[in-house]
C-alpha cells in the first residue's frame, strides 16, 4: 500500500512499519496492554507519516502528484488553506491501515465459519 501511496518505505523499515500496523488494527476493541501497544504504535505511525508530509510539502520529498501522498499532503480547503498537518497524516494513515486490517478480518471471519457448518455451507 505504500508503495501505490508513494509513501517511501526503505526495506529495514518494514517489519516495524507493519508491526505497527497490526498492533493498530488488534488493538481495537482491546483492552489493557492491547489497547497500549496500539496506541503506541499509532503514535510512532503518526510521527513516521508528518516526516513525510512535510517533506512533501516543504519539497524534499516530490511524489508523483496523482499519489495518495502528493494529493493528501496538499490537499486545500475551498478559502485555499492546506489542511493542518495532523488531519493529512491521520488521512494519509486512513489510506495504509486499512490494507492491513483487512485479512485481519477475513481471517477471523475464516477462522468463525470453519467451525460452524451450517455458514460454511452457504459460502462455499
Amino acid at each position: 500500500m505504500c508503495e501505490w501511496a508513494e509513501v517511501p518505505l526503505e526495506p529495514q523499515e518494514i517489519r516495524q512499519r507493519a508491526a505497527d500496523a497490526g498492533a493498530m488494527v488488534d488493538a481495537f476493541g482491546g483492552i489493557a496492554w492491547r489497547n497500549w501497544k496500539g496506541r503506541f504504535a499509532r503514535r510512532r505511525s503518526e510521527r513516521w507519516i508528518d516526516g513525510i508530509v512535510s517533506a512533501t510539502r516543504d519539497g524534499t520529498l516530490a511524489p508523483s502528484p496523482g499519489s495518495a501522498l502528493a494529493r493528501i499532503a496538499n490537499f486545500r480547503d475551498i478559502d485555499g488553506n492546506l489542511l493542518p498537518a495532523e488531519v493529512a497524516v491521520v488521512e494519509l494513515l486512513n489510506v495504509i491501515r486499512p490494507v492491513m486490517a483487512i485479512p485481519y478480518f477475513l481471517d477471523l471471519a475464516a477462522v468463525k465459519l470453519s467451525g460452524t457448518s451450517e455458514l460454511r455451507d452457504h459460502v462455499a
